[in-house]
């Protein structure tokens, strides 16, 4: 059992947000707000050392989801006139999605859906300057360190995917 300082079962919370997120209608489950949800609890499950193949099975429902909103699909092809601060909220959750499903298809030596999904969603863009006050990097003493940028991780995922993406295809083939 997980037992945090403050007395939280961890796994018992994830058990009561998957609780949660299951029992949201399909038109709920669509919004960005869940997915977001959604991704977390992969990512609190992964650091509790969920089975591999429950994540791998949770993010092959993100990418699923992720699809049907056409998340995959840039922005701009989606709505040309779309505000660019929600057009930059969906290429970093499309990357984020992609990348914990190539990741979890990676750990169980699994097909991932982003593999087989064309997708076109361009590289999420850096933040703009009104942010940079957020991207202090802060040493394990609490001294800042220079700057970091939350977003640049995301656009390294974002130009390995798919070199991730070949990386698994050969792996998935040496195992088939």
């Amino acid at each position: 059992m997980e037992m945090a300082s403050n007395g939280l079962d961890y796994r018992r919370v994830c058990a009561m947000v998957d609780s949660w997120l299951s029992g949201l209608d399909f038109k709920k489950r669509q919004q960005p707000l869940t997915l977001q949800t959604s991704c977390l609890l992969v990512l609190s499950m992964k650091i509790l050392s969920a089975p591999s193949n429950q994540l791998w099975q949770y993010t092959g429902d993100l990418v699923r989801t992720a699809i049907t909103i056409g998340l995959h699909k840039d922005p701009d092809e989606v709505d040309p006139n779309m505000a660019p601060l929600q057009a930059g909220l969906r290429r970093r959750l499309w990357y984020i999605i992609a990348t914990l499903d190539v990741e979890m298809s990676t750990a169980c030596c699994m097909p991932s859906l982003v593999q087989a999904t064309p997708y076109t969603c361009g590289i999420p863009a850096e933040p703009p300057n009104e942010f940079d006050h957020l991207a202090i990097a802060i040493s394990a003493d609490g001294s800042e360190i220079g700057e970091a940028d939350e977003v640049s991780y995301q656009r390294v995922y974002a130009r390995a995917l798919p070199l991730a993406t070949r990386a698994l295809r050969i792996l998935t083939q040496a195992r088939g």
